[in-house]
């Protein structure tokens, strides 16, 4: 008699947890649609059924199957990498977190310092697609920046920096130089320096005003484009190489704050790409990179 229970007490646990996961997705869509309407309810539901999304699920369905199974351990394993998902991967999480690595904007030149001398628009921020095209990333407004700067008077140069040993592979540089000829910046206002990650960058950066070249002998300050949230990092690389810049963040990724939805309780695959982004950028201070 004994071994005929135990299936019939798995099939209920296993029953349970699927009442309880089915629960949670009804209450969930019925929350988001009762206070933010149907367009957010609908997006809601299409992120529970991505990968992220069902993984999430089903975690809650394995969480509660081994915990009415009797199976502590289990439930509590699946629990904690529940509870573990739904914090690296949510949205108003990756907010705060990339908040506290994001530099805000600098204050504002003073009209007399300007134009600078130049400014160093660092690589990562564009590249080519499959059919050979030339697109800006995400952070692609690095390149932006520096051509409304040229444009507006208030840079007289623009270095675009990153490279890559392999051939096959984008070379961020050129890239760069190319957006900022199509973007109507003369290719005589342009430098470029190799460098494949943010350290030799700066050091290409040091071997270049060491060489002094006719573009760069005037005087005046130099300023650094990056994204907010890497500016901070690249500070440091360029105090290694005693490179002083006027930090010009841009692309910032924590943007104005909607407030509590339902909606943000599901987890994203896009909050997870911030998150690490933003927890790769706090390692690297602790480590002094």
């Amino acid at each position: 008699m004994q071994n005929l229970t135990v299936p019939i007490i798995q099939r209920r646990s296993i029953a349970i947890g699927i009442f309880a996961t089915g629960l949670v997705m009804v209450a969930l869509l019925a929350a988001t649609l009762f206070f933010d309407g149907p367009d957010q309810a609908g997006r809601a539901a299409v992120e529970l059924v991505m990968p992220v999304g069902m993984l999430w699920l089903l975690l809650i369905c394995l969480a509660t199957t081994y915990w009415f199974a009797g199976r502590r351990i289990g439930a509590a394993v699946f629990g904690l990498t529940w509870l573990f998902v739904s914090l690296t991967f949510n949205g108003q999480v990756a907010q705060k977190i990339f908040g506290s690595v994001e530099r805000p904007p600098s204050a504002e030149l003073a009209a007399d310092q300007y134009p600078l001398r130049a400014v160093v628009t660092l690589g990562g921020a564009a590249g080519t697609n499959t059919y050979g095209v030339d697109e800006v990333y995400r952070d692609g407004e690095r390149v932006v920046s520096a051509a409304q700067m040229w444009h507006a008077g208030q840079t007289k140069i623009i270095i675009c920096t990153g490279s890559s040993s392999d051939p096959k592979r984008i070379q961020p540089g050129k890239v760069g130089r190319r957006l900022l000829l199509s973007l109507g910046v003369p290719d005589s206002a342009i430098v470029l320096v190799d460098g494949e990650d943010t350290r030799s960058e700066m050091r290409e950066v040091r071997k270049l005003l060491d060489a002094a070249p006719a573009a760069l002998q005037h005087s005046g300050k130099m300023g650094l484009i990056t994204s907010a949230f890497h500016m901070d990092r690249a500070l440091r690389m360029a105090d290694l190489e005693s490179l002083e810049f006027v930090p010009l963040p841009v692309a910032y990724r924590q943007g104005m704050s909607e407030g509590f939805s339902p909606k943000s309780l599901v987890p994203t695959a896009e909050a997870g790409l911030d998150f690490r982004q933003a927890a790769k950028e706090h390692l690297a201070r602790l480590l002094g990179k």
